[in-house]
């Protein structure tokens, strides 16, 4: 079964079957991730349905749409900084379906709008691309963690782009700084794929070898 083609409404019924026998949570989580042979089901997704049908509400239950936004609004409020592909990864759903539920929840005032320093990021990222994490931290008064967090869920969402250029330029800038750094070390700082790394250290040890 492929992760985005995961039925939710399915999932949902293996959780109420389990809450009817009285089992736990956790003890329904373990169980529904060893019958699907993956993990599908967060602990606190699990906790929120158990909940729901503890208070009689077994509304979301019934509808596919809103089972999704509930169980995206929880993912969401656990980390904030997540990225909308992550929270898809781990419900088995697309991005664009994370997407759409998030921004209905704000419209509806469900979650709170990040105006905020992701936006923030955002703006001060598009007005030049070429610098660097800690400048943007410096402007913002952020610790450069914080950036890296922000921009990495601003690239997987499809919000930025990081251009070719930029990316080879600033790991030749580190692997100049210091040649003993394997490319994962560079690509932790970078909050680069290490493959994309490797990539352009090649290309920059080829022109080396090149021109010597």
């Amino acid at each position: 079964m492929s992760q985005c083609n995961l039925n939710r409404i399915q999932i949902c019924e293996c959780i109420i079957y389990y809450y009817k026998r009285d089992k736990s949570a956790e003890n329904t989580t373990s169980l529904i991730c060893q019958e699907y042979r993956r993990n599908v089901l967060p602990l606190s997704i699990c906790k929120m349905w158990f909940k729901k049908f503890e208070s009689g509400d077994y509304n979301d239950y019934y509808s596919t749409s809103n089972a999704n936004r509930s169980e995206v609004e929880v993912l969401y409020n656990e980390d904030r900084f997540q990225s909308h592909w992550k929270i898809a990864e781990q419900l088995g759903i697309h991005r664009t379906t994370v997407s759409k539920h998030l921004k209905a929840l704000r419209e509806n005032g469900q979650i709170e709008r990040q105006v905020t320093t992701r936006s923030q990021v955002e703006e001060l990222y598009n007005k030049d691309p070429s610098q660097s994490r800690r400048k943007i931290a410096d402007t913002l008064v952020l610790s450069e963690r914080t950036v890296l967090k922000h921009l990495k869920a601003l690239r997987e969402n499809g919000q930025i782009e990081r251009p070719v250029t930029t990316v080879r330029t600033q790991v030749e800038e580190l692997y100049n700084a210091d040649r003993s750094q394997t490319h994962q070390t560079i690509a932790e700082r970078l909050g680069t794929p290490p493959s994309t790394v490797l990539y352009h250290m090649k290309i920059i040890k080829e022109r080396e070898r090149r021109t010597n």
